[in-house]
């Protein structure tokens, strides 16, 4: 047991949970209220960060766990499913953003919004698939203890909340665009 288990309020949430949470908390914070954060978010080149996110197509192989008993539903269709669409739509919102091409705000916002929501969902239905966990509410066997096992613990250990970070970077980017938009136009 880690010590923020045993911080009042946050005692329920498994280890895998925080260990997503808090540095997505906490580079969140950073990026949206330090002057570096936000002069880093202001230059932010957006089609490399959304191009990283063709790496989600890994989160097929969840799909591959579940068809051989290692892994179970709701859990595996929700996060495989989900990350071969966030993957999938990544490149052609990438090259949008890129050349700036019409409607290329609000396709970028509507990918950004499903690709930060897939990872939602597939951290409720992780934690709430958890053997062990208090706040199980799906009993399908296996769980979802095979993602805390290596090579799967990369993923929430690492890409999960290096990726959700740069959907929060991306979040404020574009806030810091339609700003920028909105100063530009008031000042004509």
């Amino acid at each position: 047991m880690t010590a923020a288990t045993r911080v009042p309020g946050i005692a329920a949430l498994p280890d895998g949970a925080l260990g997503i949470l808090l540095p997505v908390l906490i580079g969140s914070a950073m990026l949206a209220a330090t002057r570096a954060g936000r002069t880093i978010v202001a230059e932010l080149s957006l089609a490399p960060l959304i191009a990283l996110h063709v790496a989600r197509f890994a989160g097929g192989g969840f799909l591959l766990l579940h068809e051989a008993g290692r892994l179970s539903n709701p859990f595996a269709a929700y996060a495989g499913w989900g990350d071969i669409l966030a993957a999938g739509l990544a490149i052609p919102t990438a090259v949008f953003a890129a050349r700036r091409l019409r409607g290329w705000l609000p396709l970028t916002l509507i990918w950004n919004i499903v690709g930060f929501a897939d990872f939602c969902s597939a951290i409720f239905f992780a934690t709430t698939s958890q053997p062990g966990s208090p706040l199980r509410l799906f009993h399908e066997p296996p769980g979802t203890a095979v993602i805390m096992d290596l090579p799967w613990r990369f993923i929430p250990g690492f890409y999960v909340p290096v990726l959700l970070l740069i959907h929060v970077a991306i979040f404020l980017h574009l806030r810091h665009v339609v700003r920028s938009r909105r100063s530009a136009e008031s000042s004509q």
